[in-house]
């Protein structure tokens, strides 16, 4: 909290924190989190405060989700304090109302969109402005599925497209307010289809909302992963490095980057031991990012414009004994 001297603490979580994580891997992370029982005791105590949200465009991985939400919650409600803890795991396509990719070309959903967010071009259909059909997107990309089983298979627009849908709905579709005071971090793996596309402008809302600290984490791909991964990472880190150069906007108060590399971790192997690993520290990347951000360690130099970006690790040693 800024003005209180808290250096003298060992555990440095900011007392209020809302915690976002975006797409596959991100929910992921998000969840791994949960299992850390030394942090959900600290926030179910005194005025702390915790929210975690999962966002997802998956269909096929709408029911997991849900058991895994309620699994959560039902760890929680053991706790003391529980009502200082919030989980929830919201699937994106539901909340914009929509079953399909093209229900997102409609001439009624691109007027809409235009009037909430002030776009002057809707880019999956806009008679006024040159704006392609479904049907002009299925002659540009043959590969283009209609509904959301498997997410939004790393098409960047209609990513984007869904999260502007949900904004544009309004808060009676459930989507979280962002309204009370606290630090937002986004976790994403920067290579996907889904977090990676839209952590930039659900970071824009989240600062309309309130004007405090947004901390990025974010998943570089392996080498082994497919083309699709490593062109949206290497967009994504173009549009971060604009953000950071551009100086009119600094929606991110510190960018932490971690990477699969080490894992050699290939599309859909998420039970390879190495991955497993790579969760499990997780949260060892965030707590140790805090508590150097809030202690007396100087974090300024990686807010310069030679060194945007912060590079973490983590590892557990286990000694026997």
């Amino acid at each position: 909290m800024k003005g209180v001297d808290d250096s003298s603490q060992s555990f440095k979580y900011p007392p209020s924190l809302t915690i976002v994580g975006l797409g596959g891997c991100g929910k992921k992370l998000a969840r791994e989190i949960c299992n850390c029982d030394w942090l959900l005791r600290y926030y179910s105590s005194n005025v702390n405060r915790l929210k975690i949200y999962t966002m997802d465009t998956d269909a096929n991985e709408y029911v997991e989700d849900q058991r895994w939400e309620k699994k959560i919650m039902e760890k929680v409600d053991n706790l003391e304090g529980a009502g200082n803890i919030e989980f929830k795991s919201y699937y994106l396509p539901s909340l914009a109302n929509i079953t399909h990719v093209s229900d997102l070309t409609s001439a009624e959903v691109s007027a809409s969109i235009k009037r909430f967010r002030s776009v002057k071009t809707w880019w999956l259909n806009d008679a006024e402005n040159s704006g392609v059909t479904f049907q002009d997107l299925k002659r540009i990309d043959h590969f283009i599925m209609d509904d959301f089983g498997g997410g939004v298979h790393r098409r960047r627009a209609i990513s984007k497209a869904i999260l502007y849908k949900v904004l544009s709905e309004g808060q009676a579709n459930g989507f979280p307010t962002f309204s009370n005071p606290g630090v937002t971090a986004i976790i994403l793996g920067i290579g996907g289809g889904t977090g990676s596309v839209m952590f930039i402008d659900l970071a824009r809302y989240i600062k309309e909302k309130r004007d405090e600290a947004i901390y990025l984490f974010a998943v570089l791909p392996t080498t082994k992963e497919g083309e699709k991964e490593q062109l949206n990472a290497a967009i994504s880190l173009t549009e971060l490095e604009y953000l950071n150069v551009s100086h009119d906007e600094r929606l991110f108060d510190h960018v932490i980057f971690t990477s699969l590399g080490t894992t050699e971790y290939t599309n859909g192997q998420y039970e390879l031991e190495a991955v497993s690993e790579f969760d499990s520290v997780f949260p060892q990347i965030i707590t140790n990012f805090f508590h150097i951000e809030r202690s007396d360690l100087n974090l300024s130099d990686a807010r310069k414009s030679y060194s945007s970006f912060i590079f973490a690790d983590s590892h557990v040693i286990e000694y026997p004994v």
